[in-house]
């Protein structure tokens, strides 16, 4: 059997036929119930006009979050993933504190466009490491270790 920690984090990414459109079509989608939720939230509508596109945006959200944390949990240490998980965070806070609903939605709008416009260095750069990282090196027992050098 394989171990969980080999499982969650492989040396290569997982992939699948189709993965792109997969994404594609989850992000497209993801999109709309962002930009109906927005617009529900931004002019005040009342809750019934946006709840289904709060439903699509939450939806799709965990979809693409399960997608990659299936491709490779490495995610969880990257900026890329980080900034999801923040955004996910917002996104509960904007549906308990309604006063503040507007500036945690533009919060959330900020992010989504640094960190999925920002280069491939940057989204896959590790806190932890230091580094850009595409897999967690998990059989180097020292490469778990933040490197101590200059």
């Amino acid at each position: 059997m394989i171990p969980l920690q080999n499982w969650l984090f492989p040396k290569q990414h997982r992939r699948f036929n189709g993965l792109r459109w997969a994404r594609i079509i989850l992000r497209t989608l993801h999109i709309i119930g962002v930009v109906g939720l927005g617009g529900g939230i931004l002019f005040h509508l009342p809750e019934n006009t946006w709840y289904p596109y709060l439903l699509l945006t939450s939806f799709t959200g965990i979809c693409l979050i399960l997608l990659e944390l299936w491709t490779n949990a490495v995610w969880l240490f990257q900026l890329g993933g980080l900034a999801i998980l923040s955004k996910l965070g917002l996104f509960f806070l904007l549906l308990h504190f309604h006063y503040y609903e507007q500036f945690l939605l533009i919060s959330i709008l900020i992010i989504s466009g640094i960190i999925s416009h920002a280069p491939a260095i940057v989204r896959h750069y590790s806190l932890w490491h230091g580094k850009p990282i595409d897999y967690l090196p998990i059989h180097d027992e020292k490469s778990l270790v933040p490197d101590k050098k200059g």
